[in-house]
This record gives structure tokens, C-alpha cells and sequence, in this order.
């Protein structure tokens, strides 16, 4: 049974951070720009990105770090501590270093848009508790920075999905 909780909590810590990225994928301007354009997509990812933005993150992280904790205490207790430290090493490093990096699986504005119903849903209700955990984190860290291309393939991510959703023709682009 423990085993079947490892895998439940390492696999929601993986869906979170690519539900993260996913998220993380276009600013709020942009998602603005497409929304009234009709995008569907960056319509929903628009209404929880605007109103909760700081707390969206504060939750997705929050609950990356619970599953990861679970994840090292399950192994903790299934294994003397030596053995269990040389196994939760790499699953951290690969949750909170690796995976955040990874060039597949690709972010998703479609993921992004297909959770934004039940994320909305969630951080209405845990919106105060939230906002005390934001203040906190946003004393340490800026929660919201504005994202810059680092790499060619990033920058024709970008031009592609533009070239989509503006219809800016390919000698424009």
C-alpha cells in the first residue's frame, strides 16, 4: 500500500510542476491580448491568472512540497534512513531542478486551460489562507517575474504560437 501512495504523490508532484509551467507559459498581458482575440484557452487560463496569480502559485508549489515531503517520509519509513537519502535525493532533484527544465514534456496552454475550472473553484475557497501564505512568500521571492526568452527554441515557441493566434503572416514573423 505505501508503494501505491509513493507513486500517487510522485506523479501529482510531477503533474504540478508541469501544471506550473503550463501556467507560467504566456504573462498576463499576453493572455489578455489572446483572450480578446478569442482564445478560448488563454480566455481560462486569463480568469485565474488575473484575479490569483500570487495565490495560484503559492498552491501549486504548496502542493508540490507536500507530495514531495510524503514522498521522502514514505521512503523514510519503508527503509533505514542511509538507504532512504540515497533514493529521495534523485526524486527531489528531479521534481524541483530537472523537471521544471525539461524541453519534453512541453508546457501546455491546454492543460493550463483544462485545470482553470477546478483550480478557480479551489482558490475561491482557500483564498484566505492563501492570501496569508502569499504575504509571506512575496516578503522572500517576487512570485510574478516577467518571463524573458532563453533560448532560440523559446523564442520560436513564442513566434509560432503568435503566428496562430494574431495571424501575423510568416514574412511578418
Amino acid at each position: 500500500m505505501a508503494t501505491v501512495y509513493l507513486f500517487v504523490l510522485f506523479f501529482l508532484a510531477c503533474f504540478n510542476i508541469l501544471l506550473i509551467r503550463s501556467f507560467e507559459y504566456m504573462n498576463v498581458r499576453e493572455l489578455k491580448r489572446q483572450a480578446r482575440q478569442g482564445n478560448i484557452k488563454a480566455a481560462q487560463v486569463y480568469s485565474v491568472r488575473s484575479i490569483y496569480s500570487a495565490q495560484l502559485l503559492v498552491l501549486l508549489w504548496g502542493v508540490v512540497s507536500l507530495c514531495t515531503a510524503g514522498t521522502v517520509l514514505i521512503i523514510e519509513n519503508q527503509l533505514s534512513a542511509w538507504l532512504a537519502v540515497v533514493i529521495s535525493l534523485p526524486i527531489l532533484i528531479f521534481i524541483h531542478t530537472v523537471l521544471p527544465h525539461l524541453k519534453k514534456p512541453r508546457h501546455s496552454l491546454g492543460l493550463a486551460a483544462a485545470m482553470s475550472p477546478f483550480l478557480l473553484a479551489v482558490l475561491h475557497v482557500l483564498r484566505p489562507v492563501l492570501s496569508v501564505f502569499t504575504k509571506l512568500v512575496r516578503r522572500w521571492i517576487e512570485l510574478d517575474p516577467i518571463r524573458s526568452v532563453h533560448s532560440k527554441d523559446e523564442l520560436l515557441e513564442i513566434l509560432k504560437h503568435s503566428e496562430k493566434a494574431t495571424k501575423v503572416s510568416k514574412d511578418e514573423i
